[in-house]
């Protein structure tokens, strides 16, 4: 009995045979060509970063374990059909298949690795009307180039670098190993090396690039900055050391590896376009099976009962999947895919019905709209016209929702519904006010139960609803728009009109503002309980400064003080901790002044201005980077970093009928007591820091 072998072993063993036969047909196929023998190219490098270390114990051990006897015997038959029959067959197939089928064996491999087989491997090549074999590999080296992705430098698979002018395929580390920087190469050699080597090999420029354009790439545009194979590079270039340069011997190596070369560059077009071809090819078979295949399949559905209108129009993964595959459609895929597609068809169908009934809604709620804004603007009941949320909110009203949508939104608008409409958006409009003015009647708690001089006056739990309309209940709004500290205060309802020409969104008491607007009303004569409807329209206030315009309103007027306060409390603590006595920080808004700072404008009273004042800064340098105050400065320093700048980085207004730094005279003027002076000006930045 003999020795048993592994599987492992045998495997290893019919490769090596296989390879040997490939080697040996290539040999007694290059004896009759006409090739230069003398020029020896030695084998690729295998790369560092390659995968053949870890990729043959897998692939090995995978191989092994998918290994069953379930195929035992299925060739058997074959080698008892005659050789001009089985020839005849085997003559149609891929030449992929007929390489896999020498594979198979090791009869087959004799069979079809043999010189004498030579015409069954040109006639398989020339079904596809492929480009015919260079005389330097054998047909089978041929066809593993092209139809096989295996690495010949490492054997791993997945090797998609190509170079069809070289004959050599390769993975990504072996790539690198071998196709290298000319000049790099050129380095490893004599300086005497001529450069006319760079023109007697092709570059490795990639398959897009080898096939552009109308004829193949010409020597003459290779550079040393291209890539070449080295063990080609290297050939040659131990070739050439050993020749006189201009010698006849010399001349004539170049000649001969010139026309080498461009024949190697008009085969490598020839093939990368030829395999364009076929994907182009391929590609428009796939694109003509996937119609047919969808034809039969809509075809099948509407013999189902289905509609064309049921199909779905947007991107549909599963849909997709099941129709646009490059597969006719048989009788056990249909049995497949089926199910699947009478999913993906109801899904469809809720979803149109959804959205008809969504543009029903919509037309719906465009005949609601003009009953709904003509409603609104009759609404005279206090502020519940402001609480009433536009027609796109009001449609996503639970109650509202439910009338449109009854009956799939068929049934039309009559005046007992819109009526029972208007009633539901009023419910809610009522529920999200009193809510809302809730929670503004605790803050504004603050304000009335502590005032600025120190009293309090104890107030009920629950305010009433009058407190919002008090001229000293001050609100501000939240928008980025309305952040600027001179942005105007708002009375209750002029915040309700505010906001709803912007979105609504909650807004709430400036309780430190409305704390001014008590003492500011008092100042004015009125009690504390006056409405806000009721006060004059305008206002002067004697600082006058040039950011307010003359008369201003009411809550402009409190955001100017509620500002010029906080600056002026803090600055003033700055002061009190200073021990320079020549700084003055004087209040133009003193609530216990006898003289009053702020007035009524009356109906024809001309209006006064700050200024005009043509003093300006005397170094150009302010100008452009922008100014502050110097006396503030030192007061900054002293505890706090607050000190007075114009909004932003003041720069001069030159159209201001005032004077372009009318800004800083005004707070020089009201706030120190002096005129402008050229030691008042605070730079920015750094003299160090600016370029001139």
């Amino acid at each position: 009995m003999p020795p048993k072998r592994s599987k492992r072993t045998a495997a290893v063993k019919a490769t090596k045979c296989i390879e040997a036969n490939i080697a040996e047909s290539s040999e007694e196929e290059q004896k009759d060509t006409p090739t230069n023998s003398k020029l020896v190219i030695k084998k690729p490098k295998i790369g560092d970063g390659s995968r053949f270390r870890y990729a043959k114990d897998a692939s090995d051990k995978a191989k092994l374990a998918n290994k069953g006897k379930r195929n035992a015997g299925k060739l058997k038959q074959l080698k008892d059909m005659p050789l001009e029959i089985f020839f005849e067959v085997t003559s149609w197939l891929h030449p992929l298949d007929l390489l896999r089928l020498s594979r198979a064996s090791k009869y087959f491999c004799q069979m079809f690795l043999s010189k004498s087989s030579k015409a069954l491997w040109i006639r398989a090549r020339r079904n596809l009307s492929m480009p015919d074999c260079p005389d330097s590999i054998t047909e089978a080296q041929y066809a593993s180039l092209v139809f096989e992705s295996t690495c010949q430098a490492c054997g791993v698979s997945r090797a998609p670098k190509i170079d069809y002018g070289y004959l050599v395929r390769f993975c990504g580390a072996c790539y690198k190993e071998n196709v290298v920087n000319g000049k790099r190469l050129f380095k490893l050699f004599p300086k005497t090396m001529d450069p006319i080597i760079f023109h007697l090999m092709p570059c490795a420029c990639g398959d897009d690039y080898s096939a552009k354009g109308s004829n193949p790439p010409s020597l003459n545009h290779n550079a040393s900055s291209n890539r070449f194979y080295k063990p080609q590079f290297v050939a040659i270039a131990d070739r050439l050391l050993t020749l006189k340069h201009g010698s006849p011997a010399y001349t004539s190596f170049i000649n001969e590896m010139t026309e080498k070369a461009t024949a190697m560059n008009a085969f490598n077009y020839t093939v990368t376009r030829w395999l364009k071809e076929q994907l182009r090819d391929k590609a428009k078979t796939e694109k003509e099976c996937m119609k047919q295949r969808e034809s039969s399949i809509e075809a099948k559905l509407l013999e189902m009962g289905y509609k064309k209108e049921d199909f779905p129009v947007r991107y549909n993964h599963e849909w997709n999947s099941c129709v646009n595959q490059p597969r006719p459609l048989t009788t056990r895929i249909w049995n497949q895919i089926k199910g699947r597609l009478v999913e993906c068809l109801e899904y469809e169908k809720k979803r149109n019905r959804a959205q008809l009934i969504a543009q029903r809604k919509y037309d719906l709620s465009l005949k609601l709209s003009p009953h709904y804004i003509a409603h609104v603007d009759t609404l005279d009941e206090d502020t519940l016209k402001f609480w009433f949320p536009s027609l796109q909110e009001a449609v996503k009203l639970p109650g509202v929702n439910a009338i449109l949508s009854k009956n799939d939104a068929q049934i039309d608008l009559t005046p007992e519904r819109v009526q029972e409409i208007l009633d539901i958006v009023k419910v809610d409009a009522i529920a999200t006010r009193d809510r809302i003015e809730v929670d503004l009647l605790s803050q504004l708690r603050e304000v009335h139960n502590n005032d600025i001089d120190g009293s309090k006056v104890k107030l009920p739990e629950s305010l009433n609803r009058k407190y919002l309309f008090y001229a000293t209940s001050l609100f501000r709004c939240p928008h980025y728009c309305c952040r600027s500290s001179y942005s105007p205060l708002h009375s209750y309802v002029g915040i309700l009109q505010h906001i709803k020409a912007r979105v609504r969104f909650t807004f709430g008491v400036d309780v430190a503002a409305s704390q001014i607007a008590r003492k500011v009303v008092r100042l004015l004569g009125f009690s504390d309980d006056h409405l806000a409807k009721d006060l004059p329209h305008g206002y002067i206030c004697n600082c006058l400064h040039p950011k307010i315009a003359m008369p201003s309103t009411f809550g402009k007027l409190i955001a100017h003080l509620h500002k010029d306060r906080v600056w002026y409390n803090e600055m003033k603590d700055n002061l009190n901790s200073n021990r320079d006595s020549s700084l003055v920080l004087h209040d133009a808004h003193d609530f216990a002044s006898p003289t009053a700072f702020i007035r009524i404008h009356t109906p024809g009273e001309a209006v006064p201005t700050f200024g005009p004042n043509a003093w300006s800064p005397k170094d150009e340098l302010a100008i452009r980077t922008g100014y502050g105050c110097n006396e503030c400065e030192k007061l900054s320093s002293v505890a706090t970093k607050s000190r007075w700048y114009p909004d932003y980085t003041f720069q001069p207004d030159k159209s201001n009928p005032l004077g372009p730094h009318i800004e800083f005279i005004h707070h020089v003027k009201t706030k120190h007591q002096h005129d402008p002076r050229e030691t008042d000006v605070a730079y920015l930045l750094k003299r160090s820091s600016i370029a001139t």
